[in-house]
């Protein structure tokens, strides 16, 4: 079921609390053309132009133990990467856990909340602006010049999360596909853990079948649930 609204404060929120007082199926959907109070991942703000990108959160519930629900993003991360890559020409990867960025500049974003057992799986895409985005950020305009269907993407989004979460309901593994498409495998990188906000740097080597980061840090490897990748050192 796919709802639309003009404008809201956050999808997600808006459908965190619909769920909570409604029996929804699985997939439902609500998108809007505008979020007063739009959310990214670490506590940071989502904000576009009116009309201009894809916003939309999707109802998920997940037959799963609640320690298996963090690996849904990368699920997803990995669906939204696909359908992107065939749009553009330009290569589309995978910032962990869950960014997507075309050629090194970031262009889609995703957020994880749940209330019981229910998971909202926002997401953002940046598709028709072309002014006024964030440092290193991109859309599907600028990079390809054209202006696109934003409800067309959307169903096209949602279609290929669903298969691929519902996949992964049955099998509980992360596909080799996700850590090919990695961006930075194999380069030295800063590293914030989100624990203590120490700054390391560390190659990177992959991703566990629980979803954290592998890291090789001061000659031995070590695994991260949270933090951020930026900066490349050599």
């Amino acid at each position: 079921m796919f709802f639309h609204l003009s404008e809201t404060h956050s999808t997600n929120t808006y459908l965190l609390d619909w769920a909570a007082s409604v029996d929804l199926p699985e997939g439902t959907t609500v998108s809007a053309d505008f979020q007063t109070g739009g959310k990214g991942r670490l506590g940071r703000t989502w904000e576009t132009q009116r009309g201009k990108n894809l916003l939309c959160s999707l109802l998920l519930l997940p037959p799963l133990p609640q320690s298996d629900w963090a690996k849904i993003p990368l699920i997803a991360a990995l669906a939204v990467q696909s359908v992107l890559q065939d749009l553009v020409a330009l290569k589309v990867n995978i910032k962990w856990p869950n960014d997507i960025l075309i050629e090194g500049q970031k262009c889609c974003g995703m957020l994880l909340e749940s209330t019981g057992k229910q998971m909202v799986l926002g997401i953002g895409i940046n598709i028709n602006q072309t002014q006024d985005l964030p440092p290193n950020a991109t859309s599907l305009a600028l990079v390809t010049g054209k202006s696109f269907d934003i409800v067309a993407i959307k169903h096209a989004i949602i279609e290929a999360c669903l298969a691929q979460i519902r996949d992964f309901y049955q099998h509980q593994i992360i596909p080799e596909a996700y850590q090919q498409e990695m961006l930075f495998l194999g380069k030295v990188m800063s590293f914030q853990q989100m624990q203590n906000q120490k700054v390391i740097q560390a190659k990177v080597l992959g991703i566990t079948q629980d979803g954290a980061l592998k890291l090789w840090v001061n000659g031995k490897e070590e695994h991260y649930f949270a933090g951020e990748l930026s900066s490349q050192i050599k």
